[in-house]
Parts: structure tokens; sequence; C-alpha cells
């Protein structure tokens, strides 16, 4: 949570209890992981990139979800 958010909240509401939904902390945890993804990606070396190309969706995915081949590709980076 925006920490001047959470701030203010307890400064006005001093016995509110502070809760984060579950569709707020997914969105910037992806958007934290695609930024991770991106840099990791752009500093290495063009073997590990074409592994690495592609890897958005296997680590979004539910791992129950993912076919034996996208499993094996996670299991190899």
């Amino acid at each position: 949570m925006w920490e001047p958010y959470r701030q203010a909240v307890e400064a006005k509401l001093p016995h509110a209890k502070i809760v984060a939904d579950r569709f707020h902390v997914m969105k910037q945890l992806n958007k934290r992981l695609t930024k991770l993804r991106r840099t990791i990606q752009s500093e290495a070396d063009p073997k590990v990139r074409e592994v690495l190309k592609g890897s958005r969706w296997i680590l979004v995915k539910n791992r129950t979800e993912l076919t034996t081949v996208e499993e094996q590709n996670m299991m190899s980076t």
C-alpha cells in the first residue's frame, strides 16, 4: 500500500483496520515482477535472453495450469 495513503488513514482513522484487496496486491506484484524480469533480460547475454523470451506467461500462470513443456522450460532457466 502506498505509504502516504497509509499514513493519512492512520492519522484520520486511528482505530480503522487497514486491509489490502487481492486485486491491488496482485497488480503491484505483477508490475514489480515485470520490471524485474525486463531488467534481468536486458542485462543477460543473448543465449539466456533467448531462454527467457516469453517467460512472462510462465511466471504469471498457476503452476497447476502449466503444460509439460512450460514446466520443463521453467525448470531449465
